[in-house]
C-alpha cells in the first residue's frame, strides 16, 4: 500500500438505508430545502480535499486510491477501493467542487429531475452557491469546478452499488460524475452577455438518483458552512448519525476518513486544534435528521490520542405561535398597543396546510410540520391567500404526478405555485359561468383574508425608520423562536417571507387607538387608507 493509499473498515461507518422508514416522520422528512444525494458518493467523503490544500494543490496532483474492508452479500470480507485519477492542469476534487455537484443535483430537481441533458448556466449554479458579485473570479471558480467533476475518472473496484445491492468480485467501474458538460458564452465588447449550455450525470449516477439510491441532504445548511474541515465533517455526520443520537471517533480513524493527511494532522494536539474550530462552528447546526447538539473532544484512555464526542437531539418544531413584548418604537407620532395573543391563526393554517400536503403526497395523516415548513406555508399563506394556497397544494399533486416528480418536503413544491395560482383564477372564472355555484368559503376563511389585506395595507405605508423597527423586532421574536431562520443568508426567499408574515399578522390584530397621517386627522381619508376595522380615532 502506497502513501496515498487509506484503508478504512466499513463497518466502523454505519450507513443509513435509503429505504429505512424512521419512527418519527417529523425528524426525517420535514426538513428544509433537501436534496437528494448519490449514496455511493456519500459513502467516500475522502473523495474530496479541503479547497485551500497545500499539500494536494495544483502542483502536486497525483492519483490516490481509497480502500475498506466491506462485507460481501454471502458474508465473507473484502476490499473495496475508490481511486480518485484527476487532470494535472484542473487539480484534484475540492470541497468546492462537492458543494458545486449538490447545486447541481438542485438544480436537476427543481428542472423535474430529467433523465437526459439538463440545460443550466453558469450565473444559475453561482446563484445557488451563494456566490457574491458576477465577474471573472467566479465564473472561472465555478467553470473550473464543473471542469473538474467532468474530467476526473472515479474508479470503483467491488465498490460501487445500485439500489440491488449487487457488485461483483471483479466487478470494477469507471465513472466521471458528470458524463456531458458544455458550456456556451457570446460575448459583447469583451463582456459577457448570454450563457447556456447543459450538463448530464454519469449513467450509473443519474440511475440511482432516479431509483433513489440516495440520502437526504439539507442543501441550503451545508452550502452556508464557512471552514473546510467544517465542511466534510458535516457531510460525513449527516450519513453517519442518520440512525443514532451518539457517536465517538478517535481523532486518527476520523481524519482517515475524512482523507485529511499532511504533517499538521499528524500529531494529536493538532488535529484537536483543527477539529476544535470546526465544532464551533457545527454545535446546534441541523442535520438531516435532527439538530447536532454537541461535538466535543476528550482524551482517550490510553493518552494517546483524542476522541471527538458528538450528540445529536430531535430537531424543534416550530412555536404555535409569535409573542413579542418589545413596543413598537418610531419617532414619528403613532401609538400602536401590543396584547398577549393566544395561538396564532395563521400559523394555524400554515402547519394545516403542510399537514395537507403529506396527506397529499406521502399518505401521512398526522404531520408535526417542521419550522422551515411553516414558513414556507406562512409565506404562500401571505402571497396568495389560504383557499388559492391550499389549491396550490392539491394543484401541485397533479403537476408532479405527470412528471414522475416525488417531492418529499414541502418547499419541494414551491415551484409549482405560479401555475396552481393560474390554475386556481381560471377555476373561479369558469364557475362564474358554471350552472353549479362554486362552494362558499368559510367565515373564518374571509375574516383571515380581510386581516392579511389589512396588515399588508398597513406594513405599505410604515416609514423606513418605522420598518426597519419592525424588521428588527421581527427578527428578534422569529430568530429566538426558529434558530435555524438566523442561519439563512440575508435574501432567503425563506428568510424574508416569515419576517413579513410575523411583521403583517401583528400590524393587522394590533389595534390602532391613536393615528396621524401627515399631521391630519381626517376620518374618513384614514379609513379609505387603511381600512376600518381596529381604528379608533
Amino acid at each position: 500500500m502506497n502513501d496515498n493509499t487509506q484503508t478504512t473498515t466499513e463497518s466502523e461507518i454505519p450507513v443509513a438505508r435509503p429505504t429505512r422508514k424512521r419512527a418519527t416522520p417529523a425528524t426525517t422528512e420535514a426538513k428544509p430545502e433537501r436534496i437528494r444525494a448519490e449514496l455511493n458518493i456519500e459513502k467516500w467523503p475522502a473523495i474530496w480535499h479541503p479547497t485551500h490544500s497545500k499539500i494536494h494543490s495544483k502542483f502536486n496532483v497525483q492519483p490516490r486510491t481509497l480502500e475498506r474492508e466491506t462485507n460481501a452479500l454471502d458474508g465473507t470480507r473484502t476490499i473495496s477501493k475508490v481511486t480518485i485519477n484527476p487532470i494535472a492542469h484542473l487539480g484534484d476534487l475540492t470541497t468546492d467542487d462537492q458543494r458545486t455537484l449538490y447545486a447541481l443535483i438542485k438544480h436537476w430537481e427543481d428542472r423535474g429531475k430529467p433523465g437526459h441533458e439538463t440545460p443550466f448556466s453558469i450565473r444559475a449554479v453561482a446563484k445557488l452557491l451563494h456566490k457574491k458579485g458576477w465577474g471573472t473570479n467566479v465564473i472561472d471558480a465555478v467553470t473550473g469546478s464543473l471542469e473538474r467533476l467532468r474530467g476526473t475518472m472515479l474508479v470503483w473496484t467491488r465498490a460501487y452499488r445500485s439500489k440491488d445491492q449487487r457488485v461483483e468480485d471483479s466487478e470494477t467501474i469507471y465513472i466521471n460524475i458528470l458524463s456531458k458538460l458544455k458550456i456556451v458564452r457570446r460575448k459583447v465588447d469583451g463582456h459577457i452577455t448570454t450563457e447556456a449550455g447543459y450538463f448530464q450525470f454519469d449513467d450509473h449516477i443519474l440511475k440511482n438518483l432516479l431509483t433513489n439510491y440516495t440520502k437526504p441532504f439539507l442543501f441550503e445548511v451545508f452550502i452556508d458552512i464557512r471552514g473546510e474541515i467544517a465542511l466534510k465533517l458535516y457531510s460525513y455526520l449527516d450519513l453517519i448519525m442518520a440512525d443514532k443520537h451518539h457517536f465517538e471517533r478517535c481523532t486518527r480513524e476520523l481524519f482517515e476518513d475524512l482523507g485529511l493527511k499532511g504533517a499538521s494532522y499528524r500529531n494529536p494536539s493538532k488535529r484537536k486544534q483543527n477539529l476544535e474550530s470546526a465544532f464551533k462552528e457545527l454545535t446546534g447546526i441541523m442535520l438531516t435528521t435532527g439538530v447536532l447538539k454537541s461535538a466535543t473532544i476528550i482524551k482517550t484512555k490510553d493518552g494517546k490520542d483524542y476522541k471527538a464526542v458528538f450528540q445529536k437531539s430531535s430537531a424543534k418544531s416550530v412555536a404555535d405561535d409569535f409573542e413579542s413584548t418589545t413596543k413598537f418604537a418610531s419617532a414619528d407620532p403613532i401609538v400602536i398597543n401590543d396584547y398577549s395573543k393566544g395561538k396564532d391563526p395563521l400559523t394555524a393554517q400554515a402547519e394545516e396546510l403542510v399537514e395537507r400536503f403529506y396527506q397529499l403526497f406521502h399518505g401521512v395523516e398526522k404531520h408535526r410540520a417542521q419550522s422551515k415548513e411553516t414558513a414556507q406555508a406562512l409565506t404562500l399563506i401571505t402571497q396568495y391567500g389560504i383557499a388559492k394556497a391550499k389549491h396550490i397544494v392539491e394543484f401541485s399533486q397533479t403537476a408532479a404526478s405527470a412528471t414522475r416528480y416525488a417531492p418529499q418536503t414541502f418547499g419541494g413544491i414551491l415551484q409549482y405555485r405560479s401555475r396552481g395560482a393560474s390554475d386556481f383564477d381560471r377555476q373561479i372564472q369558469t364557475s362564474a359561468i358554471s350552472v353549479a355555484p362554486a362552494k362558499p368559503a368559510t367565515a373564518q376563511q374571509h375574516e383571515q383574508e380581510e386581516l392579511r389585506v389589512l396588515g399588508e395595507t398597513r406594513l405599505s405605508v410604515l416609514t423606513a425608520g418605522q420598518y426597519a423597527a419592525r424588521l428588527t423586532q421581527a427578527q428578534a421574536v422569529v430568530f429566538k423562536q426558529s434558530p435555524f431562520m438566523a442561519r439563512l443568508s440575508e435574501g432567503s426567499k425563506i428568510r424574508e417571507g416569515a419576517l413579513r408574515s410575523w411583521m403583517i399578522r401583528q400590524l393587522a390584530e394590533e389595534p390602532m387607538h391613536l393615528l396621524i397621517l401627515d399631521g391630519q386627522t381626517d376620518p374618513e381619508a384614514i379609513r379609505r387608507k387603511f381600512g376600518s376595522q381596529n381604528l379608533t380615532l
